[in-house]
């Protein structure tokens, strides 16, 4: 628990030093391992905490949502390619890290992110599916 407590510590210090106006936070899933999941809600509950005493906007999104807000999706040569690979025909499996990781470098090229930055493609990729979605609520609303 005391890395817990340590990792708890950075999120604050990062927080304060960086002084954000708004916070995007993935919803956390049912994961498999369920000491993982005890972590993870331990790191959202510093968060939330330190949110409300800095009184910081904040939104949470599910995987589900940011990554259909930016139409993160195999396309059919890759579904066929993952057909490939499960038949045996074929190596090389293309999974949601590589689109992750492939979209943002699309996006943003400066960046250059390889494959295990894909936890940092999510992120920003989360934070551009919020805005997807404010943009395209603001739409409907404004319709």
């Amino acid at each position: 628990m005391d890395a817990a407590h340590a990792i708890s510590d950075d999120i604050e210090k990062l927080i304060l030093q960086e002084k954000p106006t708004f916070i995007v936070i993935e919803n956390s899933v049912k994961g498999k391992n369920s000491q993982t999941q005890r972590l993870i809600e331990w790191f959202h509950f510093t968060v939330l905490s330190i949110i409300k005493l800095q009184q910081l906007p904040s939104a949470y999104m599910l995987p589900s949502e940011w990554r259909s807000a930016v139409n993160l999706r195999l396309s059919k040569d890759e579904k066929k390619n993952n057909r490939d690979v499960s038949a045996g025909k074929k190596r090389g499996k293309i999974t949601r890290k590589h689109l992750s990781v492939n979209m943002v470098n699309q996006l943003y090229p400066h960046l250059e992110l390889i494959l295990k930055n894909n936890d940092q493609a999510d992120a920003i990729l989360l934070c551009v599916g919020f805005l997807n979605t404010v943009k395209h609520e603001k739409q409907m609303v404004e319709s």
